[in-house]
This record gives structure tokens, sequence and C-alpha cells, in this order.
């Protein structure tokens, strides 16, 4: 099901992408792709007090995040916009979220049923911080979008929420890049 088309250089227009290809392998990858030195000074910057002072200056919790923020200045929910896209989707479905900060939005996919969630944040604050506030049944890695510890086609979402501006635009094909390949599904 195609819900939006790539662009010929390989960018998502909008909303969601189907993948046309076989079923994925799931597992963790061995390998790396070692591009790490190419991209030091923006993961570094993220993993250092830089982005432990914003992990904690944006702590929200579920009800914060759909209440105060999504319907105050979207006029939505994220749980409304959820189940807009997400209603169809089997609950079994195999997800990741790049870039998860402290698992909000894992935590309402999990509301909604869905079970085989993961999440990769480059920011170890923002794992502690999702860990003690109810990421039970949440698997949280930290990792980076350009090196995402997976074989390919290990998931059937991967989505990634206000992540993407913080990459530098001369990366942000590599980092779709890494986001497809642990697809085999949508994006």
């Amino acid at each position: 099901m195609v819900l939006s088309s790539m662009e010929s250089n390989g960018f998502l227009k909008i909303g969601i992408w189907r993948r046309w290809s076989g079923k994925g392998v799931s597992g963790v990858s061995n390998k790396h792709n070692n591009k790490a030195a190419k991209y030091r000074s923006q993961v570094d910057m993220w993993r250092d007090q830089f982005g432990k002072d914003y992990a904690l200056r944006n702590l929200r919790s579920t009800k914060e995040t759909d209440e105060d923020l999504y319907k105050r200045y979207y006029g939505v929910t994220r749980t409304e916009m959820n189940y807009e896209f997400l209603e169809c989707i089997d609950r079994s479905t195999r997800i990741l979220e790049v870039g998860t900060h402290t698992g909000v939005q894992l935590m309402l996919l999990r509301e909604m049923g869905f079970r085989n969630l993961y999440g990769i944040e480059l920011q170890e604050e923002s794992i502690k911080l999702s860990r003690i506030h109810n990421s039970r049944n949440i698997t949280l890695i930290n990792g980076s979008v350009f090196e995402l510890p997976f074989k390919d086609k290990t998931f059937d979402i991967v989505f990634t929420s206000g992540v993407l501006i913080h990459i530098s635009p001369s990366d942000i094909f590599d980092a779709m890049k890494e986001i497809y390949r642990c697809t085999n599904g949508y994006i």
C-alpha cells in the first residue's frame, strides 16, 4: 500500500511509504558501517552535555505531550494522529523509532496495543529518563541513525519525529539510507 512515493533522489514526499520488498530478517547485526568519524561532531554534541540538557529541558509525560503540546499547537493529539495513520496496522508489527528521546511516542503506541517496540537514542540521559518514566515492554538502545545496529529489513515500520531537523543537511541522505535499510515495510 502506497500512501506516498519516493522522489527520484530517494527522499520521501509526504506521509508513509511502503517499501516494495520481501519480508525482513529480525535481529541485531554485528557488522557496523564504520561511518562514525564523518558524523562525529554532531553525534558527539547530542551525546554530551548539550544533549543531556536538551533531554532534561524537554521532559514530558504522554499526557503532557498529547494535551499540552500537540492539542495546543496542532489542534489534534498525537494519539489521534496515531489512530488516524496506524489503526489498521497489526499490533504485532515490529516498529523502530529513530531518536526516541524519552520514549513518549513509543509509550503512546504501546497504549494502542503495539507489542514489538524499539527505540534508538543517542543521549543516554534520555534513555535513563525513559526507563524511569514507564518504558516497560519497549526495547531502548543507545545508538545513532548513521549506524543503526540492526540487520537489513529488521522492522516493518521505521520512523522518526523531530530528529531530521537536527541533522546536517549534507548528512540527511545518509540518515535516510540507514532508515531505509532497516525496514521491510513502512517509513
